[in-house]
């Protein structure tokens, strides 16, 4: 017949899991206040897949308006992270 194998998650492992779930989304949110109003939305708009042209299309502004807006928002937010983690 076949090998049965054991479940890989333990109850440890799921806690793990969960509890860097939580520290994932306490980094997420504490960056994303930290954002101006037009990086949030510009960076969530390209996080559910819009491709830069089609956000420039709908902010009515250009490529490269959006471009270097997303760009120094991830920047900031690698610095956001890194202060972050550096607090805790």
């Amino acid at each position: 017949q076949g090998i049965e194998f054991a479940d890989p998650d333990t109850p440890f492992s799921l806690y793990e899991r969960k509890l860097k779930e939580q520290e994932q989304k306490a980094i997420n949110d504490f960056v994303m206040s930290h954002l101006t109003e037009t990086q949030r939305r510009r960076i969530l708009m390209k996080a559910e897949g819009l491709t830069l042209e089609e956000i420039a299309e709908i902010e009515e502004v250009s490529f490269q308006s959006i471009d270097e807006s997303i760009k120094a928002a991830q920047k900031k937010a690698i610095k956001l992270r890194e202060k972050y983690l550096k607090k805790f």
